[in-house]
């Protein structure tokens, strides 16, 4: 809990400070932001991995907590902000309910909710997934997913003989990607590139993942819903900008993560149960489930774009 109250005490002005200065290349701008957080997990895991093999685990997380309390006393210092406060800063002006009840703020939070519930899914059953259903299977085989979906595997680290495979090469890295999207995003429009983002996530679980049973099938499932529910996050907070303005960013971005913690709360554990009351850990209706949370996210960006056209320019 204490982690979770302080990395929103300095994820969520850095967003918003980030935001003030850019208007037309904001989506390349906050991609490079967010790319932030795939470049200090290529840096912490090994770190933390080494820490660990060489020390307890308790000396490892304060090695780590000290680096992280260091680094963001500098970045802190170093951020600042375009716009200057309001005078008449209160939550009421900040949020009135004319806001709140808008449809835009009702379909975002739908987007969000919807998609927090099934982003996690793969993640958490990608490893159980690769040792019951994937050919050869393995442990190792399944972490080495999770870390090429998230952008910290490096390459030859892996004594196990896919860590060779010729595709694993291409594999999608989060730092461009996002990078990239963002540059889209400001080109074709956010919304846009939003709901792209969204719709292949759904249809890379829905069409890929019940027939990966191989490695190479495993691994192009996890190219396509890594980028695209990887950019999900750099791309969300510019849309939010664009629609409700930046005086609104922080209060707004707030509530609308909070229901992505809803669903985060909800969407694994149900999958869980899904899982355990299936035949012999069938699979499928987890996939279905987890289609069905993304698709939900699709028809609520989509009635986003309907409810505010402006937000698609």
């Amino acid at each position: 809990m204490l982690v979770g109250i302080g990395a929103s005490m300095v994820y969520f002005p850095a967003m918003a400070a980030a935001s003030q200065w850019f208007q037309k290349r904001r989506g390349l701008a906050m991609g490079c932001v967010i790319s932030g957080a795939g470049l200090g997990g290529l840096i912490i895991a090994p770190m933390s991995r080494t820490l660990i093999s060489q020390y307890e685990w308790q000396s490892a997380l304060r090695v780590t907590g000290g680096a992280i309390f260091v680094l963001l006393t500098i970045a802190t210092m170093l951020v600042k902000t375009r716009l200057p406060p309001s005078g008449e800063g209160n939550l009421r002006r900040m949020v009135d309910g004319k806001t709140l009840n808008s449809q835009a703020f009702i379909a975002m939070s739908s987007a969000s909710l919807f998609h927090s519930a099934g982003y996690l899914v793969p993640m958490y059953f990608m490893s159980t997934y690769t040792i019951a259903s994937v050919t050869q299977g393995t442990p190792e085989m399944g972490a080495m997913l999770i870390g090429i979906q998230h952008g910290i595997s490096i390459i030859g680290e892996h004594e196990s003989k896919h860590s060779r495979h010729p595709l694993f090469l291409p594999a999608l890295k989060p730092l461009p990607g996002r990078i990239s999207l963002g540059y889209a995003a400001d080109r074709l429009g956010r919304t846009n590139v939003l709901l792209f983002c969204v719709l292949t996530s759904a249809l890379s679980v829905l069409l890929i993942w019940p027939f990966a049973h191989n490695f190479n099938v495993m691994l192009v499932f996890v190219m396509f819903y890594g980028l695209s529910s990887g950019a999900y996050m750099s791309l969300f907070p510019t849309v939010i900008a664009d629609i409700f303005g930046l005086q609104k960013f922080p209060s707004i971005a707030g509530f609308l993560y909070f229901t992505r913690g809803v669903g985060s709360f909800f969407g694994s554990p149900v999958a869980g149960a899904i899982l355990d009351a299936s035949w012999h850990e069938n699979y499928t209706p987890v996939i279905l489930y987890d289609g069905a949370l993304l698709s939900l996210a699709v028809v609520s960006i989509m009635w986003l774009k309907m409810s505010q056209p402006q937000a698609t320019s």
